[in-house]
């Protein structure tokens, strides 16, 4: 490719693309942002594209088959289940994500979220804007010193939000099959069962990443197990079966929801109408003005490296560089 590579930004929440212009502008490289939503979208406005930068809009089979000079795919984040992974290695698409960025940001959300439902916080406030000022209606409200926090997942922010919340008194245990009972020991905390932990928790908060493995890991099965808990999630909406979590949340299996994500959003948020014990926020766990530096930085420096022909570490699919034109010979 002897012209300046061609890199779009399929969609983007940002005003502007100066960080990222900034970082590429001494590259033979074009960019452009975008708002596209759908596959169709990125195949139309990107046809001529060498690299995408994506955040959610959907990049799969259909996109890759449609766009030859694609050579790189870098994600606005750590999750990746917006890209088809096989898709891309088959076509030789080189995908990378941004694994480290955010995490004091997502743990703080977390634990923010676990304790303004526990003090029924948000309830109380709402009640006052109502005109309500009655400390009664909120009863009862338990110290949360000695309580059960069950994690669903235990990578970084998961063990940053295990801190956190020890911190406050908290009894942690986790489910994770891919760490051992040596390492939870070690940091503090049980590894149990999915069963144990969503049978025995006070308080279940879930970190696992969205794969085929995880969709809807917290079914009816698990909700009907718990013992009227605070559910929080600030992980991937489809982690939850929201028609289960909706039906715990009414009979009392779950006693209130904190809720970072949907299962698709925002649409999601009208399935809750009128319920008073349910606190959302827009997706917004990752961010701070610096976390969003970072995250912006990271994206463009992985995209420069691809213009210059070097992987970084954060590349997911390994496997597509051996069938790709554009880093075979460095590979």
């Amino acid at each position: 490719m002897e012209r300046p590579l061609r890199i779009y930004i399929t969609d983007t929440p940002y005003d502007d693309i100066d960080i990222e212009s900034q970082l590429m502008k001494n590259h033979p490289a074009s960019i452009k942002s975008l708002s596209l939503k759908s596959d169709n979208e990125i195949i139309k406005e990107c046809a001529d594209a060498n690299i995408l930068l994506n955040l959610v809009a959907p990049i799969n089979e259909k996109v890759f088959s449609a766009l030859p000079d694609l050579i790189g795919v870098v994600r606005y984040g750590t999750g990746y289940d917006n890209v088809d992974i096989p898709s891309a290695t088959e076509h030789g698409v080189v995908v990378a994500n941004i694994p480290q960025y955010g995490q004091d940001e997502v743990a703080e959300h977390t634990s923010a979220l676990i304790l303004s439902s526990w003090r029924k916080i948000s309830y109380y406030n709402n009640s006052i804007t109502n005109g309500v000022w009655n400390w009664k209606i909120g009863r009862p409200i338990y110290p949360i010193n000695g309580k059960t926090l069950g994690l669903v997942g235990f990578g970084r922010i998961a063990k940053m939000v295990a801190s956190r919340m020890k911190g406050f008194g908290m009894v942690v245990q986790v489910y994770d099959p891919f760490v051992g009972e040596e390492q939870c020991a070690t940091l503090g905390v049980k590894k149990v069962s999915l069963e144990e932990l969503t049978s025995s928790s006070d308080v279940i908060s879930v970190h696992t990443p969205l794969t085929k493995e995880t969709y809807h890991i917290i079914s009816r099965k698990e909700v009907s197990m718990m013992k009227g808990c605070v559910f929080v999630n600030a992980s991937r909406g489809p982690i939850v079966d929201e028609d289960a979590l909706i039906e715990g949340l009414k009979s009392g299996k779950i006693s209130s929801a904190a809720l970072d994500v949907l299962e698709k959003e925002p649409e999601s948020r009208s399935k809750f109408s009128e319920m008073d014990n349910v606190i959302f926020t827009p997706h917004i766990g990752w961010y701070s003005e610096e976390s969003m530096i970072d995250l912006r930085t990271k994206v463009a420096e992985t995209a420069v490296s691809f213009i210059e022909k070097k992987l970084p570490s954060n590349v997911i699919n390994m496997g597509a560089v051996t069938r790709s034109k554009w880093f075979q010979k460095t590979a």
